[in-house]
């Protein structure tokens, strides 16, 4: 497996938001799948793309290499909050989603990060308690359902951020078998279950995958190479690199996009992290995600990165930008 990383970033390209609803995005790792109808042209497949800030919407179409789709069907988000003070009530950020049965189903899994902002316990400040959790559709995502939690952790009583989660999730490798393994802050969490079904998450121990992923140790146990300050890492699988490779930013360097190869097949050992990106002082950049030509879990040498940036200089909450990426 390869720790070493070369490549060579294009020019950066402002992307149109999908909707003119005033969501930031990307606002998490987002969903990138080719499309089931017959491909209108080769060298641009029909793809599918989720994107989300809580509400969840799906947009299709024949997009250029490098760009992405901007028809939304339907119009209105395909995914939103739970009852309120549930795990999910106030959003679902749909993190992951793959096809079932298939490159001709229109049945998904998705996997999301969700929010609770409801506390049991009266007083004042404002708190976020995550997990994550699992989504099923029939129709090619058009409409969801809640299938139940993945990752959770015991919600206190008082006010607080916190909790455990997925960042990404990318179909599972070498000795995991099948199934599923997610990243969230510096550890990881699998399912053995070729459908990922909740209450089939268990999370990484510090050597193993041995504690349930719904109300297991919540002590941090980071993966071998992983800095216990990493930020929403999202990792793909590389074909032309033979590794998993994971973009991400730092708690407290706001300003950089971090960059790391796997060391082992299954992606539980990383090589060191190397500097992507840096957009300067003043900005930020966020949740750096390389996709490649049929999805976002895997890539080839030629990729495009994305990330959020602020200040935004496209009238919307953040800059959705996107640049080639050519591996060396």
């Amino acid at each position: 497996m390869r720790a070493d990383l070369a490549w060579t970033l294009g020019p950066a390209l402002i992307q149109p938001y999908s909707t003119p609803h005033p969501y930031q995005f990307p606002d998490s790792a987002f969903p990138v799948l080719a499309g089931i109808a017959p491909a209108a042209n080769a060298s641009a497949p029909q793809r599918l793309m989720f994107w989300t800030d809580g509400a969840t919407f799906r947009a299709e179409g024949y997009p250029a290499p490098g760009s992405f789709p901007v028809s939304v069907d339907p119009p209105s988000p395909v995914l939103g909050s739970g009852p309120n003070g549930s795990y999910d009530g106030n959003g679902n950020w749909l993190l992951a989603a793959f096809r079932l049965g298939g490159a001709a189903s229109a049945e998904l899994v998705g996997f999301a990060h969700t929010e609770n902002h409801v506390w049991r316990c009266p007083g004042g400040g404002h708190g976020e308690w995550n997990s994550g959790a699992v989504l099923r559709s029939a129709d090619d995502g058009r409409s969801w359902s809640r299938e139940g939690l993945a990752i959770s952790d015991p919600q206190p009583c008082n006010a607080t951020f916190g909790g455990a989660g997925f960042s990404s999730v990318v179909p599972a490798r070498g000795r995991l078998g099948s199934g599923f393994l997610g990243f969230g802050g510096c550890g990881a969490f699998w399912s053995g279950d070729a459908r990922g079904s909740a209450g089939s998450w268990m999370r990484w121990n510090g050597s193993a995958f041995s504690e349930p992923g719904v109300n297991g140790s919540t002590a941090q146990r980071c993966l071998p190479g992983v800095p216990g300050n990493v930020c929403c890492p999202i990792v793909h699988f590389n074909t032309y690199l033979r590794a998993h490779v994971v973009v991400y930013t730092k708690w407290g360097q706001g300003s950089t996009l971090f960059i790391a190869a796997a060391t082992d097949e299954e992606g539980l050992a990383w090589g060191p992290s190397v500097v992507l990106l840096d957009v300067g002082p003043g900005s930020s950049v966020a949740y750096g995600q390389i996709i490649g030509a049929e999805n976002s879990t895997h890539a080839g040498r030629n990729a495009t990165l994305v990330y959020a940036l602020a200040p935004p200089t496209s009238g919307q909450p953040r800059d959705f930008v996107a640049r080639s990426i050519v591996f060396e």
